[in-house]
């Protein structure tokens, strides 16, 4: 039963890293596995929330954004500990064919494994996928959070995933099971909503509030200025008008 797992595992990184390895795709692949990327589309888009709504009225937004950091933290550093136990040599260190992708002195290179490639399993950190992980409980969250995202959202570990396939970083296996790591720290961290919600949001709206105060001197200015008085407003106007005639 196992060996049948492991050759179906085989065949599935054949078939996307080999069969499915297109240069037309290697740009895009990636992107998608590029967490840099996804971090920083996820903070423009939160700023222009923050932009559009105030810093005070983003704060239940904000709290559950750092909710999610929490999440994809500890997701984060379960794969350290289940890396360093199982220990599985990643895909792209010792098959033969494997495409991989290298950066070696400012130039991309995508380089194949020779077939009849030989090499011993001295270790690795290939079970479970870190990015598989990371973005899915990223994804099940926001899907809670905003159902509005939902099912859209979960394109985000889908393209991960697969991403990580085709650069030859990980087995299907340990896509699988990073998804399956990520929806159950995504649904503790959505069951303790409510605790880590009450805890952390007062403190957010405290500073937030400190700094929109910060952000806008201009109203309190406004606020403490006297009201123009129409009358000698008037005066003034007539007196000047005297003046010019002589």
């Amino acid at each position: 039963m196992l060996d049948s797992l492991l050759a179906l595992d085989t065949k599935l990184l054949y078939l996307i890293n080999v069969h499915g390895h297109s240069e037309h795709l290697n740009g895009i692949m990636r992107f998608c596995s590029s967490t840099s990327a996804l971090v920083c589309s996820s903070l423009f888009c939160l700023g222009l929330y923050v932009w559009r709504k105030g810093l005070v009225a983003s704060a239940p937004v904000i709290t559950r954004c750092l909710i999610i950091v929490l999440a994809v933290l500890l997701a984060d550093n379960s794969t350290r500990i289940t890396k360093h136990e199982v220990d599985r040599t990643r895909p792209s260190a010792f098959m033969p064919g494997i495409y991989r992708y290298d950066y070696y002195k400012g130039k991309d290179q995508w380089i194949q494994r020779p077939w009849d490639h030989q090499s011993g399993l001295d270790g690795g950190e290939s079970f479970y996928s870190a990015h598989a992980v990371n973005s899915m409980a990223m994804a099940f969250l926001v899907a809670r959070f905003w159902p509005a995202f939902s099912p859209a959202v979960y394109v985000i570990p889908a393209a991960s995933g697969y991403s990580r396939l085709y650069l030859g970083k990980h087995f299907p296996s340990d896509v699988l099971a990073g998804w399956l790591a990520g929806l159950l720290i995504g649904f503790l961290f959505w069951r303790m909503e409510n605790i880590l919600f009450k805890r952390i949001n007062p403190i957010v709206l405290a500073i937030l509030t400190k700094a929109e105060v910060f952000t806008r001197p201009s109203l309190g200015n406004q606020a403490t200025r006297k009201p123009a008085n129409p009358k000698k407003d008037r005066k003034c106007m007539t007196s000047s008008a005297h003046g010019n005639d002589r």
